[in-house]
């Protein structure tokens, strides 16, 4: 059974040490490993199917784009951005480049080219969950404690987050492939416009946007790694969503065996059990968006971290 740790263990070790026991004690979480290749069949399909729905709804009045970028539009880009993350721990190929390939695919119809550059701070992100000053590049930055001062701030910080955020670590020379993965969206976008319009970009726009911002499964960025309980760095979701999601509510099974794909997530619960039942959890991402937008306190100071960044103050 998991005892709870102290703060000043950092979210790296923490996992590091129940991965260890729990393939001591579960072996047979061994055999859940590996890439699984269905994945690129759905991230083509997914893919077919969001440029598909905003081909359909150019032909009606643009508040059509609207509501189905609301309803339906957002379920199919979250899915989509879920399994960028799956081929980010190269959890579909064997090999790192098609698996890029296949992320930057997966990228087209979220407008934005984010693929490589996620790749690139979320394997940071596990390395250094909770450390400060830009070391986790998936955590709340400098520029996000000075921003979040109000409710208002709060919305537009988790609204528009990941375009907005300016991390503390030190630039980086983009790469090959963050230059291709720009390169590809562009011309796929400018190809997609021509042929269809700006209303079927604007579908397209607005589900990218709301499926990683404030949306019921938007919010699962958020409640990743709240602070539910001292000394647990990460959380999971048990809620229905992640029948949509590909399970990627399971996140403390994520970290604790991040080369185990999204089919395998539940298993890894049912067989290591214990290890899961004493954990702090979230049951509902509408609940955590509602509670994000109306309760004060809510906002970067619930990310787990080691301690505030550094920089707080300076400028």
């Amino acid at each position: 059974m998991l005892l709870i740790t102290a703060m000043t263990r950092s979210g790296p070790h923490w996992h590091d040490e129940r991965r260890e026991r729990m393939l001591r004690e579960h072996p047979a979480l061994r055999a859940l490993t590996g890439p699984n290749r269905w994945t690129a069949v759905l991230i083509i399909v997914l893919a077919a199917l969001q440029l598909s729905i905003g081909a359909v709804l150019a032909r009606f009045p643009w508040w059509a784009a609207v509501i189905g970028a609301l309803l339906v539009g957002t379920l199919v880009s979250h899915a989509l951005g879920v399994l960028i993350h799956e081929a980010t721990h190269d959890l579909v190929f064997t090999s790192p480049t098609a698996n890029r390939i296949i992320a930057m695919v997966a990228n087209i119809p979220l407008v934005f080219p984010a693929a490589m550059d996620f790749r690139g701070k979320h394997l940071k992100h596990h390395a250094h969950l909770g450390q400060p000053d830009g070391a986790d590049t998936q955590a709340p930055q400098t520029w996000d404690f000075r921003f979040v001062t109000n409710g208002v701030r709060r919305f537009v910080w988790h609204a528009m987050g990941p375009i907005l955020t300016h991390s503390d670590a030190p630039a980086q020379r983009p790469s090959f492939w963050l230059y291709v993965n720009v390169a590809l969206n562009a011309a796929a976008m400018l190809a997609y416009t021509w042929a269809f319009g700006l209303q079927a970009l604007l579908f397209l726009g607005i589900s990218g946007v709301m499926a990683f911002g404030h949306h019921p499964v938007g919010v699962r960025r958020y409640g990743e790694h709240l602070t539910l309980r001292e000394g647990q760095p990460t959380v999971s979701y048990y809620g229905p969503l992640n029948w949509v999601s590909f399970d990627v509510g399971l996140h403390v099974e994520h970290h604790d065996l991040p080369n185990v794909p999204w089919n395998h997530l539940r298993a890894v619960r049912s067989i290591a059990a214990p290890e899961y039942e004493s954990l702090a959890a979230l049951h509902s991402w509408s609940a955590l968006l509602w509670q994000l937008t109306m309760k004060r306190g809510e906002g970067p100071a619930r990310y787990f971290l080691e301690r505030k960044p550094s920089r707080r103050g300076s400028g």
